[in-house]
């Protein structure tokens, strides 16, 4: 799964979302924005559901509304997609925003990512450490699978599949 801000940038077809919890957000897949004459206005055809554990969207069944831009602006201010599927094992890739230092981090699961590289906002006792993808994603992100060439036979592998 992968969660980042929409910046007030949005169309049909996006979902919008508030992270509920570390593994879980919840929110709207716009379907159709249409104008509604009595309100001299558009609003999207939204329809609600949240991720499951493992980061895929959940449509709830039944659950629609018309969300308006200013709406949707102010309650759900980011942006759901896919994303890159993470294995346990996987090494990720991130930058440091503030030192466009190259960091990198081992995936055990959503909740658990181990931290190879010392961050920069931090002192000299928590040098290493983990925290979740959101938090990793949200400071160092988009995080991307760090591949391998030549090591093990041809062609590129994820660390995870050596």
């Amino acid at each position: 799964m992968a969660v980042k801000p929409h910046n007030g940038v949005f169309k049909t077809g996006d979902t919008v979302v508030y992270q509920g919890t570390l593994r879980r957000a919840y929110g709207y897949k716009l379907l159709k924005e249409i104008y509604i004459s009595e309100i001299d206005g558009y609003r999207f055809v939204a329809q609600g559901g949240e991720t499951d554990d493992d980061g895929t969207w959940n449509a709830y069944r039944g659950d629609f509304g018309l969300l308006s831009s200013e709406s949707i602006k102010e309650s759900y201010k980011s942006m759901w997609t896919e994303g890159e599927a993470f294995q346990k094992g996987d090494i990720l890739v991130g930058k440091d925003k503030s030192t466009d230092k190259t960091m990198l981090f081992v995936y055990i699961e959503d909740g658990h990512i181990e931290r190879l590289t010392p961050r920069s906002d931090m002192g000299a006792a928590q040098e290493f450490g983990y925290s979740t993808l959101a938090d990793y994603a949200g400071s160092f992100g988009p995080l991307k699978v760090h591949t391998t060439e030549g090591y093990v036979g041809n062609g590129v592998k994820k660390f995870s599949e050596l």
